[in-house]
């Protein structure tokens, strides 16, 4: 398990960001934006950076590659939000970046201590899923119906570059363009 752990980064909302990127991804998406430019840091060594910049940061990313499939997702959130609420006086917020196909995974991720979810949405269809990743036919159905599912909740925000217009169009979830 590799992270890499960015700071400051200053979002687009004038706000300080703590970024981290685990550097693992199955999904094999072909427009991947991942560069992991930077050394990779182990677990304790995460908590550690964080907790020297605790009381400075606004935002905590969560992101990838696919964090979740890091077996210890879970944990490092728990871990994270105990580490903010004993150093830091502000209301620092935890976001995660996910492609969502780690479906079992998706739906056992400690909601009350995420305040978004940003899923970088794949496709309309299991074929253009298919089209878009790596993922077989199954996984991309499976895929397919978390976007269903989870349109309706409120910490969940579909991203994309290329679909947005119809995820719009169909009035399946909104778009946040981050």
């Amino acid at each position: 398990m590799v992270f890499i752990v960015e700071f400051p980064v200053s979002s687009f909302t004038g706000k300080t960001d703590f970024v981290i990127t685990y550097n693992k991804c199955s999904v094999g998406c072909d427009k991947c934006n991942l560069k992991l430019n930077g050394k990779g840091i182990k677990y304790n060594n995460v908590l550690g950076e964080l907790k020297a910049v605790a009381p400075f940061i606004d935002n905590i990313i969560i992101t990838g590659g696919e964090p979740l499939e890091y077996k210890n997702v879970n944990k490092l959130i728990k871990d994270i939000n105990k580490l903010i609420n004993e150093n830091s006086n502000r209301n620092v917020k935890i976001h995660l970046y996910t492609s969502g196909v780690k479906t079992k995974k998706f739906f056992k991720l400690p909601f009350d201590l995420l305040d978004k979810i940003y899923i970088d949405y794949k496709g309309n269809s299991v074929n253009e899923i298919i089209e878009n990743t790596k993922l077989d036919k199954v996984e991309a159905t499976e895929l397919l119906s978390l976007y269903h599912k989870v349109s309706k909740f409120n910490k969940v925000v579909f991203r994309s570059s290329t679909i947005v217009d119809d995820f719009i169009k169909n009035e399946i979830v909104y778009y946040d363009e981050v």
